[in-house]
């Protein structure tokens, strides 16, 4: 489940540069014919009718979603006769890559001024836009 919105709560809006957290609690409707022995603490008054013809009720339920964004290091590859990127592995959770040999990289990249530091500072206000 993907936010559309800022969350209800802000647990950290991400100034240390490590990411940020927030909870969001929502409201979850869901017809019971898609879940046939779904169980749900309320539904709806009147009942309706599903495509087959059989009777239906909208089951309510309530979510709690942590929203976690943190930085890891992941492997890819590129592929440039069909120029896709894909995910070869998770590398480790971190916000800085290291060198072949261990040593961590801090500044920016040989390549490109490509920045070899993850950094969640100043990008929790534009990231929920609403």
């Amino acid at each position: 489940m993907m936010p559309s919105r800022k969350p209800q709560l802000t647990i950290t809006e991400g100034g240390a540069g490590n990411g940020w957290a927030g909870v969001e609690i929502v409201l979850v409707r869901l017809n019971n014919s898609f879940v046939p022995s779904g169980q749900f603490p309320v539904f709806s008054e009147v009942p309706g009718i599903d495509a087959g013809g059989r009777e239906t009720r909208i089951g309510y339920d309530a979510a709690v979603c942590v929203e976690l964004y943190e930085p890891w290091v992941i492997e890819v590859f590129y592929n440039p006769d069909l120029r896709l990127v894909a995910t070869v592995r998770i590398v480790e959770q971190a916000n800085s890559i290291k060198s072949v040999l261990g040593e961590q990289n801090i500044g920016v990249g040989h390549k490109g001024g490509v920045p070899r530091v993850l950094n969640s500072t100043g990008k929790y206000p534009p990231f929920f836009v609403r």
